[in-house]
């Protein structure tokens, strides 16, 4: 049994590692990434009022459906509730009060909501991408997907390890007491490819900060 630190998502070893399984032993990350940015295009939001109007951002981060309700809520200076609805994956807004028009145009990616709101009414809207995501999937490409299944699918996951309320620049770390063993692909073991995957399957881009695997691997 042989133990690998791997600091980054994709390295190469200076000694070949003859193995039949690996697994994941921990995982220690600084939360990094983010779903709302000026990069993703998706941080406007536009209001109006009887002053004219208005157009903010929303500073770039992490954001649950509530963390994200507040910031609305501070940049338009107005109550707003963002309402889940799980059993669909869709929310309802709803503007409380004030003399205000709120448009979602910008944040509709987001949201799923295309209807501009206005103080007293709700909008419903399609499939919202800021529902708590439940867990995130750890893929190694070394894994050999014909024998390691998930979900009645062949894949190359290594493990998965569930969601946390944590907020951007926090530091997180799941250790596994029991690390599941996958089967490795045939060969020497001197390149590793590491990918993290949220729920919707999407790379999660941790924009440089640290990030560390910690594997087991069991030599032939």
């Amino acid at each position: 049994m042989e133990y690998i630190i791997v600091d980054q998502l994709d390295t190469q070893f200076q000694i070949p590692v003859e193995g039949q399984s690996i697994a994941l032993k921990e995982i220690s990350f600084v939360v990094g990434f983010h779903n709302i940015s000026d990069q993703k295009g998706n941080n406007k939001i536009r209001y109006s009022t009887a002053d004219g109007d208005f157009e903010d951002k929303i500073p770039d981060g992490l954001y649950n459906l509530k963390m994200f309700e507040q910031a609305i809520q501070k940049l338009i200076d107005t109550p707003i509730n963002i309402v889940p609805n799980r059993s669909n994956g869709t929310v309802t807004a709803m503007l409380l009060e004030g003399g205000l028009a709120l448009s979602f145009q910008d944040l509709s990616g987001s949201l799923g909501i295309v209807s501009p709101l206005r103080a007293g009414s709700e909008v419903r809207g399609g499939q919202c991408k800021l529902l708590d995501p439940t867990q995130l999937f750890i893929h190694c490409a070394q894994v050999n997907k014909e024998s390691n299944w998930y979900n009645g699918c062949p894949c190359d996951i290594l493990d998965v390890i569930p969601c946390t309320n944590a907020q951007y620049g926090d530091l997180v770390t799941h250790r596994f007491e029991s690390p599941l063993f996958k089967p490795l692909s045939r060969g020497p073991l001197n390149q590793i490819g590491l990918s993290i995957k949220d729920d919707h399957g999407h790379v999660v881009n941790f924009h440089g900060h640290y990030i560390r695997f910690t594997l087991v691997v069991l030599k032939k």
